[in-house]
């Protein structure tokens, strides 16, 4: 939905969350392929469990190394699994709406309606990657036949994709779709967060807690750390009714939206005036190129991984642990600074742009 929506700006669209389309049966079995996921992600910060259900998440989201001897391009257990749920009607209700307009691009920030899609015939079909690295899930079972477009945001992305089977006539490196009113201000808002990092006072830190609620603990612990320092701490529940009840009776300025859009229109504005961003290495990895430094909480899942990996291989990030043990420091010897300006110097705010470009040539 995040790398959906900046799509949905550039083309005054209307963003269709699929899994809330269709019949009761369809509906469930989005539900189906969520919930584990989220119930994994939960567990990750349960105690005793927590090492048994990471454990769980990294197998069922394997992404092997791209240097193996392994055939890449073998369709996995969890592809197959997908497509016996593509056939039993998954993605049915979004693809019968893009049907009506046959001329119209379909493009999808999600795999599974991408496959769907392309399973059903449809002829320009266009799938936004939103990790450096992802799973065999995302390519088709086939996928020398596949149709399907990926626009990459990054170079390895794209050679994953071809280990994978797919065509490189296929894919394209364009970056990551960030928002308008962030990419169309980040110089400037840039500018002021490094004003405010060089004076060290009155920070604006966000915290982020993840789309599935994971990583609650984390942001508790932040709230006390951050408690008795002189910055500006607020957590983005997002649109999760729950997370909002739970820390509502918290001292602490929250960010909360029931609707999607709301949200996300909010949150962008929020991070024009956020000097460091708290966040797991999500699609937000994406967001340092707006001259944001992130401090990361742990990974959920092997793509996140690789989002990390990237992000420490170009300098824009630092681990939660060692940013809260070492704050005071770092904050003063303008360590936060360079992280800024390695993502705005080293990653790409042309996603948007670029994408729009080629969906629109279509």
């Amino acid at each position: 939905m995040r790398a959906a929506y900046p799509l949905d700006e550039a083309t005054d669209g209307k963003v269709l969350l699929a899994s809330s389309l269709g019949s009761r049966e369809e509906r469930a079995l989005w539900k189906h392929l969520k919930l584990p996921y989220d119930l994994l992600s939960w567990l990750t910060h349960k105690p005793i469990i927590s090492a048994l259900a990471l454990k769980i998440l990294d197998k069922t989201q394997n992404i092997l190394p791209l240097h193996t001897k392994k055939d890449l391009s073998k369709p996995t257990f969890q592809v197959k699994m997908l497509f016996a749920f593509i056939k039993l009607g998954l993605g049915k209700a979004v693809i019968k709406k893009a049907q009506k307009n046959p001329d119209f691009p379909f493009v999808t920030t999600f795999y599974a309606t991408a496959l769907a899609a392309d399973y059903d015939g449809l002829e320009k079909t266009f799938c936004v990657v939103t990790d450096t690295q992802v799973n065999r899930a995302w390519v088709s079972l086939l996928p020398k036949m596949s149709r399907i477009i990926y626009c990459a945001p990054l170079e390895q992305t794209k050679e994953r994709l071809i280990a994978y089977g797919v065509p490189e006539k296929h894919i394209f490196v364009t970056g990551f779709p960030l928002p308008k009113v962030n990419v169309d201000n980040a110089k400037i808002d840039l500018e002021k967060r490094i004003e405010r990092l060089k004076s060290g006072k009155s920070l604006n830190i966000l915290f982020s807690v993840g789309g599935a609620g994971a990583q609650l603990d984390l942001g508790m612990k932040t709230i006390k750390f951050f408690k008795d320092k002189n910055v500006n701490l607020t957590i983005s529940c997002g649109v999760r009714q729950k997370v909002y009840d739970f820390l509502k009776k918290e001292n602490i300025k929250l960010f909360y939206e029931k609707d999607f859009n709301k949200y996300f229109s909010g949150f962008n504005e929020l991070l024009r005036t956020t000097d460091i961003l708290i966040t797991k290495p999500s699609e937000l990895s994406f967001y340092v190129a707006l001259g944001i430094p992130l401090i990361l909480t742990p990974a959920i899942g092997p793509h996140e991984a690789y989002n990390k990996h990237w992000l420490e291989s170009i300098g824009a990030s630092i681990d939660f642990e060692q940013a809260l043990s070492d704050f005071d420091r770092l904050n003063k010897n303008g360590s936060f600074i360079k992280l800024a300006q390695n993502g705005f110097s080293k990653a790409s705010r042309e996603g948007t742009k670029n994408i729009y470009k080629l969906i629109n040539s279509a």
